[in-house]
């Protein structure tokens, strides 16, 4: 009987510790449930047929992706653009961040679309972060 109960106790603990393993393991700084925000602009250029800028304007309703962490290259959250071109990101935690965009490229030398990437770092809770604005352009 007592062989059987440290059998019992020494499984439990087992579990308990393998749960615990599990989570440490998957926690990351970066990410969802902070108290921290990212925000920043979007501003289109637009190029006529010779590469020539034509104008800059803020890019209403344009795709903008959040990457948690530096070491990760898929995308885990995205927001669309207001109609000044501004964008937020909410509930951030405390580290490194990578916000981009998509912008065209009509050289032979790239496909029709690139990212353009701009990194961040939030240092403190509460914090709002401003990101360096991200151009991208119209040809």
């Amino acid at each position: 009987m007592f062989e059987k109960y440290c059998i019992l106790l020494s499984l439990k603990i087992y579990i308990v510790a393998l749960g615990l393993f599990t989570l440490m393991a998957c926690s990351k700084t970066e990410g969802e449930g902070g108290t921290s925000s990212i925000e920043g602009v979007i501003i289109r250029q637009d190029f006529n047929n010779a590469g020539q800028l034509i104008k800059e304007l803020p890019s209403p309703d344009e795709r903008v992706y959040i990457i948690y962490g530096d070491e990760n290259n898929i995308y885990d959250d995205d927001v669309n653009t207001h109609f000044d071109g501004r964008y937020r990101f909410d509930f951030l935690k405390k580290g490194k961040y990578q916000i981009f965009a998509y912008s065209e490229c009509k050289f032979d030398t790239c496909p029709n679309i690139i990212p353009v990437f701009v990194n961040i770092e939030i240092t403190q809770n509460n914090q709002i972060a401003n990101a360096d604005t991200l151009y991208i352009r119209n040809e």
